[in-house]
């Protein structure tokens, strides 16, 4: 009798659906992706007041990372290129704008099924072109934070999204005859990206 129970529950067991196991991320991956990035820019004079314009633009990303993977923790580092203007509102487009961006980043997520949901913090620099300044492209730096998800797609290429938030500042001094001492800017970026793991 207690044979037939055990064979009966092993089998009510096995016809039971079973939970996907988590996907492994383990390995270097790299692709590219857009951005949409909205801000601010602060600028301080001297002497005051200061000023703030809205930011706006597209970029254009390409990223390389490496993730190691303990169950369904997934944890490692990324880094990524931006290009393309974010450009200040108000000034005619290439007059003024944050370019070229450059970013390493600390990656912290959890795989479930096909998908790794994660956290980002890094660090970050980025040039802001003046026009007419004379010492153009100034190079702003600072941190970065954000999250996102990727999901798996066949064996080796994922699809993901992304939304960060990227605060840099430089101090500076007059520049090309303004009083414009230093800029805070807050840049604001949701990404689509396209990678494959190898």
């Amino acid at each position: 009798m207690n044979r037939i129970v055990k064979a009966g529950a092993v089998a009510l067991a096995l016809s039971l659906p079973q939970g996907s196991a988590a996907q492994d991320w383990t390995g270097f991956y790299a692709g590219l992706g857009v951005s949409r990035n909205t801000g601010e820019d602060e600028q301080v004079y001297d002497p005051p007041p200061y000023a703030i314009f809205d930011l706006s633009g597209n970029q254009v990303r390409g990223f390389l990372g490496y993730n190691l993977q303990n169950g369904n923790l997934v944890y490692g580092g990324e880094l990524v290129y931006s290009g393309g203007e974010i450009n200040y509102e108000g000034y005619p487009a290439g007059d003024y704008y944050v370019g070229d961006t450059f970013q390493v980043k600390g990656r912290l997520g959890y795989a479930a099924g096909n998908a790794l949901w994660f956290g980002t913090l890094g660090w970050v620099s980025s040039e802001t072109h003046y026009d007419g300044a004379t010492n153009n492209p100034i190079t702003a730096n600072g941190h970065s934070f954000g999250v996102g998800v990727d999901f798996m797609i066949g064996e080796q290429m994922f699809v993901g999204g992304e939304i960060e938030r990227r605060l840099t500042e430089f101090d500076m001094g007059s520049m090309g005859g303004f009083p414009l001492q230093g800029n805070k800017h807050q840049v604001d970026a949701f990404s689509l990206r396209l990678g494959f793991k190898f």
